[in-house]
């Protein structure tokens, strides 16, 4: 997995209140990140805030 320098969820729900328009860009790169595993056979057990991939990052 190629390494992607960045703020990570954690750390950007630490530093305080995500706005709306924000956190609708968030879980939508975090849907299509888990519909994208899902296509290739991919199957998590559980999300957290401290994802491998930093915010901004997408998956290809």
């Amino acid at each position: 997995m190629e390494l992607v320098e960045g703020e990570t969820l954690a750390e950007r729900i630490a530093r305080g209140p995500i706005p709306i328009e924000e956190a609708l860009t968030l879980f939508m790169q975090i849907a299509e990140g888990l519909e994208a595993a899902h296509e290739k056979g991919i199957v998590h057990r559980d999300l957290s805030p401290i994802p491998p991939l930093p915010m901004g990052s997408r998956i290809s």
